[in-house]
């Protein structure tokens, strides 16, 4: 997966622009006008692929339902060949796919249950990019609760769905669909015709339930900007990864360092990097066994930081 040159030299500016220095208040100032150059700079290069190419798609996991349960919507996305569409934690570039409902009194939908993405590195000159995404066909699940009084019968529930599609070989759109589907309230409950699919996804869902074998604890102390964390899974597979998730105090980079480890552990080592506030005080993210196999192991994780 290549990056165009003028992609390339504005992520060279964006890396030199915030350099490796810790930021003071004057600095961060140029950074960030010379970071909003650049950024204005790559939009250029948006516009340029026309209207969004991904199909998607609502449905359920029954077509009727009794009050009180909980059900699944499907928001699929077909995305064309080269193209991908971005998890919840996009990484060091594009937007993770959001969704805005408009219910029925008594229909509640939760938050988006998101299978596991494909994780891809990219190096341009001395920075590292790393991205989080799907290619070709996602279906990203949505728990649906109804109210145990809600009133028999046929409700309408409308979606939108708003995501970035990017070119394998730099360059992307927005995209955005306004979606319906229909669920019928009744005394039993019917599977759809696409219960079967729904339930195929589900098992691409990491497990939410139990808390993982795994302990987090500071590697050195390092600099003002950058430290390491060790991850010790207890786990007999010997590939993993951790993903983190988004909204975190500090970046957690993309690149995962697996280190020698004692018979029924894996060590994981991982670059965190501050530019603002304190150091965290945990991490959370998916912690994933044998990632490119057909059955990945996929644990979420929310592991508090333990001193060296």
């Amino acid at each position: 997966m290549a990056i165009p040159i003028p992609i390339r030299a504005a992520f060279n500016k964006l890396a030199a622009a915030f350099g490796r220095t810790p930021p003071s208040s004057s600095s961060t100032s140029t950074r960030l006008r010379t970071a909003l150059v650049v950024l204005s700079s790559l939009a250029l290069y948006l516009p340029a692929f026309g209207q969004a190419k991904t199909k998607t798609r609502l449905f359920f996991s029954a077509d009727i339902a009794k009050p009180g349960e909980t059900l699944w919507a499907g928001l699929e996305m077909k995305i064309p060949a080269h193209w991908h569409t971005y998890w919840r934690h996009s990484g060091d570039a594009g937007m993770p796919t959001t969704v805005a409902w408009t219910l029925p009194d008594g229909v509640i939908a939760g938050d988006i249950a998101w299978p596991l993405p494909s994780k891809t590195i990219l190096k341009a000159g001395d920075i590292i990019v790393c991205t989080y995404s799907y290619e070709n066909r996602v279906v990203l699940l949505v728990p649906i609760k109804l109210d145990p009084g809600i009133q028999p019968g046929s409700l309408k529930l409308q979606t939108s769905l708003v995501w970035l599609e990017c070119l394998d070989e730099g360059g992307c759109v927005p995209g955005k669909s306004e979606l319906t589907g229909r669920l019928t309230i009744g005394p039993k409950d019917k599977p759809s015709g696409d219960a079967a699919l729904i339930e195929h996804w589900r098992a691409r869902l990491p497990q939410t339930n139990a808390a993982p074998a795994a302990t987090a604890r500071w590697d050195i102390v390092g600099t003002n900007e950058v430290r390491t964390v060790i991850i010790d899974w207890q786990t007999t597979n010997r590939a993993a990864d951790f993903y983190p998730y988004e909204n975190q105090p500090s970046d957690i980079e993309g690149p995962t360092e697996l280190l020698s480890s004692p018979p029924g552990h894996l060590l994981l080592r991982k670059t965190v990097r501050k530019y603002e506030g304190q150091w965290p005080e945990s991490i959370a993210g998916l912690l994933v066994a044998q990632p490119n196999s057909a059955n990945p192991l996929l644990v979420e994780a929310r592991l508090p930081l333990l001193p060296p």
